[in-house]
């Protein structure tokens, strides 16, 4: 911003002299502009955070996280089988979620890549 002063305003003779586009330039003075006395402030231009303001908590209650955990770790089965053994009364795409964030799946590889096989039980539903 200082150099843009020293040039009285002039964006593509300050984005010679920094070496980066004009764009680049007229970028850095949006973010740096108070406004109504064309005064520039350095701190506009400080990183701001990416981090999202709020993040998804989970809705399974203590109880079913437990259970989904145990079903899980003992057969192995993806979240639509978890969904029906546990009588979750939540979206399937809820419980994919939950495995992932406990640690207990390993990210991109699917049963037949970790070489796993799968066991056939039958589901009785009461």
């Amino acid at each position: 911003m200082k150099l843009l002063l020293k040039n009285e305003g002039r964006v593509r003779q300050t984005a010679r002299e920094a070496g980066v586009s004009p764009s680049t330039v007229i970028f850095w003075r949006k973010r740096a502009n108070l406004g109504c006395r064309g005064l520039y402030r350095a701190s506009g231009l400080k990183r701001r955070s990416t981090k999202p303001k709020t993040t998804r908590s989970t809705t399974l209650t203590a109880k079913k996280q437990t259970e989904i955990k145990a079903l899980h770790r003992q057969y192995g089965y993806g979240a639509a089988k978890l969904k029906v053994l546990s009588g979750a009364a939540k979206h399937a795409n809820t419980i994919h979620r939950f495995p992932g964030k406990q640690g207990l799946t390993a990210p991109g590889k699917t049963a037949a890549a970790r070489g796993t096989k799968r066991q056939r039980i039958c589901i009785s539903r009461t």
